[in-house]
């Protein structure tokens, strides 16, 4: 990149990176080498879940990245400030809430590590930004295998770790999960006493990063309030409003939505109301499970309901039970109403729904055209290659909305230079 800054003398240069790159032992040699050629840099570091507007929608993925802006010195900075859209309860509206660092010096880092985002107000305090739901990304008119038949139909079964982690997050949540399919030595998979469990709600978060292989599924759960054995977990609908769509029949029968699961190291089941975690290119990492005898309900229909083995209604902007379990170490399952983890450039989230038993869980792994979609490709762009080559390539993309929003800003400050 240097050598073509030396020769082209570009007005502005825009970088994006993990944020790991600003440990680079040479990152500093390098900057000083932009510094001769007359670059100044400005970092952003910033989600891809935290960015984007009216004509730019938010990716529904958490993809924390170092983005580096240069311009020649005497050309105007453009503003890349991130100010993402959020509720501050004191100020009782909506705000362009603000980065706000833990530590003084060069403002590189990752959304809640390093920094987060607080009012623009003094002493308003944290406030936390919208974000897309994973369910977003999906396509729930495939809801994946159950988990008891895939020996039967020539599937491998699924391994240990991951069926650990897909009853962890069904323990912990009667919502929909996603759920890190992929090991961790030190989260609950392992069986260890207070260990901590890789699991999100996907209604409320996006999906966990997406990488090259597949560590994400997604899982779904309904309890039996009657009439079933001792393994059900009851919820009583006279208690408060139930979270996700449900419905009853003469056994009393309550759905959940389902959840992602992340299958590598640090994975998590997440709800499917949460984003993504981060697609990379390494494969798929994010699994997707669905509960067997799960129905479907549509308001479209006049509230008919229909079992998930039928065909599914057309699809409406209200969240479907479900859950994304990430296929890679580290991931976690999470809800299908949070954006997707980060994608890879291999299949890397599973699409889980389930019922109290695991095996009665329908469980398949997100496809590459859904990581696209956690990436904020629009529905007709067209990715070639075969199904492992599609995945890498949208793993390894930019997301398209901090693109279109670094770019913008970009473009407006060189036409007004």
């Amino acid at each position: 990149m240097i050598r073509a800054c030396e020769i082209h003398q570009y007005e502005a240069v825009m970088i994006e990176n993990v944020v790991e790159a600003a440990a680079w032992e040479l990152f500093d040699i390098w900057l000083s080498a932009m510094a001769a050629l007359g670059y100044e840099v400005q970092f952003i570091s910033v989600s891809a879940a935290h960015v984007g507007g009216e004509a730019n929608p938010h990716a529904p993925q958490w993809r924390d990245r170092l983005y580096m802006v240069f311009t020649r010195k005497g050309v105007r900075k453009p503003d890349v400030e991130p100010r993402p859209l959020a509720w501050c309860p004191k100020c009782d509206a909506n705000v362009a809430a603000v980065q706000w660092w833990k530590k003084p010096g060069r403002h590189i880092g990752k959304y809640r590590q390093q920094y987060i985002y607080v009012c623009p107000v003094g002493n308003h305090g944290q406030v936390e930004p919208y974000v897309a739901p994973a369910a977003a990304a999906i396509d729930w008119t495939d809801l994946g295998i159950r988990i008891g038949d895939r020996v039967d139909l020539g599937m491998r079964p699924l391994a240990g770790g991951t069926l650990r982690r897909i009853e962890a997050g069904l323990r912990m949540v009667s919502d929909p999960v996603m759920v890190a399919a992929a090991g961790n030595t030190y989260d609950a998979a392992t069986g260890k006493p207070g260990n901590y469990l890789r699991a999100d709600d996907p209604r409320v978060w996006p999906f966990p990063t997406q990488a090259t292989s597949s560590q994400t599924g997604i899982a779904t759960k309904f309890v039996m309030a009657t009439n079933h054995d001792t393994g059900a977990r009851a919820f009583d609908p006279d208690c408060g409003p139930l979270p996700t769509r449900s419905t009853k029949n003469g056994e009393a029968i309550i759905m959940a939505e389902p959840f992602v699961t992340m299958l590598r190291r640090n994975g998590t089941a997440t709800p499917i109301g949460d984003p993504l975690q981060t697609f990379s290119a390494g494969g798929f990492h994010h699994g997707l499970t669905v509960p067997a005898g799960a129905m479907l309900m549509s308001p479209a229909s006049g509230g008919k309901a229909k079992p998930v083995t039928e065909p599914t209604p057309a699809l409406v902007t209200t969240t479907r039970p479900m859950l994304v379990i990430p296929y890679r170490k580290g991931a976690r399952p999470h809800s299908l109403a949070e954006p997707l983890s980060t994608q890879a450039t291999h299949e890397s989230h599973g699409l889980m729904a389930g019922q109290v038993s695991v095996e009665d869980c329908y469980f398949r792994m997100l496809h590459p055209r859904e990581s696209a979609n956690a990436q904020r490709f629009p529905a007709d762009y067209i990715i070639t290659g075969n199904r492992g080559e599609q995945q890498m390539q949208a793993g390894n993309a930019v997301a398209v909305n901090v693109a279109q929003w670094l770019g913008g800003q970009v473009a407006e400050a060189l036409s007004a230079a």
